[in-house]
């Protein structure tokens, strides 16, 4: 599986070249009518993402690879691709993994490409580097269920209600760090999911070291898990709720950033959000389709 990883195979189905193309409304809009279709443009960023090449070089990555499979179909500029970025919609992938109900959030930081570098090499200015951070939910076999993206001076709790509003499927366990998690936005965030799926969540998250002492408005999560820790002690209580499970969460970002990269290439906000849901979808292909199989020996 780690070597099919290395294996260039590509090839387009009859669906895609009939899809290749834009459908022509049957009202026509002012100014230029649309070239290409939304998978299109949604293929040619997912190559470009896969094999690390910018937009110009991805232009000419694809027309040779049209060329070679004498297939008639026209490639889109850099400039085409960098403008529809913004606003192609993306197809929906079904979900590879067994469809664990266990939901792991995590975040990381994602640098963005070249910014600054440029002022800071030739006036010799001191400047703070520009970055996103990436917010994660995944399952218990590493599928990202869903993904966020901000500027790094938003809380990871902000986005706790938006990763799990995009989760499809039924939520029956929810694991966060007590760093970032252990906080009243986070425990608001899943009691409005218990409502909308109506049934219960376990929710595994430690408060802090030295933590506040139980309040009368604190979530009933909370207050369930303070009195766990208090009676059995830290270490026990990861070991019957499985807590070292939230390491799956580090292990995806490591994934992530090796396969994909740990910078943005795009400039725009619109255009980094589109990269990183793309990324998202590579990755979870490459989860279902190359993801090395360990066993354990005797």
């Amino acid at each position: 599986n780690l070597k099919n990883r290395g294996s260039l195979t590509i090839w387009f189905s009859e669906e895609a070249i009939a899809s290749w193309s834009s459908v022509i409304p049957s009202k026509m809009k002012r100014g230029r009518q649309q070239k290409y279709s939304d998978l299109a443009i949604e293929t040619a960023h997912t190559l470009r993402l896969v094999y690390k090449k910018p937009l110009r070089q991805t232009e000419g990555f694809i027309a040779s690879i049209v060329q070679l499979m004498k297939v008639n179909l026209d490639v889109p500029d850099h400039t085409t691709l960098s403008r529809r970025a913004r606003t192609v919609k993306l197809s929906k992938s079904a979900p590879s993994s067994s469809g664990s109900n266990v939901v792991i959030v995590d975040s990381t930081g994602i640098k963005v490409f070249g910014e600054k570098e440029w002022m800071n090499l030739k006036h010799g200015t001191r400047l703070r580097k520009v970055w996103r951070k990436l917010h994660l939910a995944i399952d218990e076999d590493g599928e990202i269920l869903s993904a966020t993206l901000t500027t790094h001076d938003e809380s990871d709790t902000s986005q706790v209600a938006d990763l799990l509003s995009r989760i499809e499927t039924q939520i029956d366990e929810f694991i966060g760090d007590s760093g970032g998690y252990d906080h009243k936005a986070t425990y608001d965030a899943i009691e409005a999911s218990e409502k909308t799926q109506g049934s219960p969540i376990l929710v595994i998250i430690p408060p802090n070291l030295g933590f506040q002492k139980e309040q009368d408005s604190d979530s009933r999560h909370r207050k369930k898990n303070i009195k766990l820790l208090e009676d059995r002690g830290r270490a026990i209580w990861q070991k019957e709720t499985d807590y070292d499970r939230r390491a799956l969460a580090e292990n995806t970002i490591y994934r992530y950033k090796t396969i994909i990269g740990n910078k943005l290439r795009s400039r725009s906000t619109a255009n980094q959000n589109t990269e990183i849901q793309i990324g998202v979808k590579i990755l979870n292909k490459m989860n279902g389709l190359c993801r090395p199989k360990a066993k354990k020996a005797a």
